[in-house]
């Protein structure tokens, strides 16, 4: 699409500015899991969408175990691993966010992954919606809604009350611009009804 081939472009050019000359290809879906199941790879362009809200689900795509699987960059570090593995067990509170933070050092240091963009999605909705409340991982939210048609209806009327004077406007102007040749057409009519008056 327009936007992987800018993205595409975006990194080779910054790779570049580094010295290291880069080939891109474009492959089919299917090859290219199975590549990076087996390894088969410099680097490629991979997304993810969080399906729960806990950063575990973002960190567990790093664990050594992962590699081939969810791991799609191969990163294998014992010390990531070990903290890795006291994390997914720690109940929420500061003792998990410092262990997380040691994860998150570790990965901006080796940097097994290139995060090209973050995603934020701007939603409009109407006063008749109701129970619309957007979650940012959660696809299911569609269910929970409700239309009251009373207050619809009672807004649609009232955003969607006729409007005229367009309508008088439209034909101000063009009256205005046809006086020319409503002149011209009686000055013609009046030319021969005096020839045919002097011709009898």
């Amino acid at each position: 699409s327009p936007l992987t081939r800018q993205a595409t472009a975006l990194v080779k050019k910054q790779v570049e500015m580094l010295g290291i000359s880069v080939d891109t290809r474009s492959v089919p879906f299917s090859k290219l899991l199975e590549d990076v199941r087996k390894g088969d790879f410099q680097f490629c362009d991979m997304h993810w969408t969080a399906d729960y809200p806990d950063p575990e689900n973002f960190y567990f795509m790093l664990k050594g175990k992962n590699k081939g699987g969810e791991n799609k960059s191969r990163y294998d570090n014992p010390e990531f691993n070990r903290l890795y593995e006291q994390f997914e067990t720690k109940e929420n509170g500061s003792e998990r966010d410092q262990i997380m933070r040691k994860m998150r050092a570790l990965t901006a240091a080796d940097c097994p992954q290139i995060y090209i963009y973050h995603v934020e999605n701007l939603v409009l909705t109407q006063a008749w919606i109701k129970n619309f409340k957007p979650h940012p991982i959660s696809q299911d939210v569609f269910k929970y809604r409700r239309v009251e048609g009373a207050l619809r209806s009672k807004l649609r009327v009232a955003w969607n009350r006729p409007v005229y004077w367009p309508v008088g406007i439209a034909i101000g102007v063009f009256a205005l611009f046809n006086l020319p040749a409503i002149g011209v057409i009686r000055s013609r009519r009046d030319r021969r009804i005096r020839r045919m008056k002097e011709g009898t």
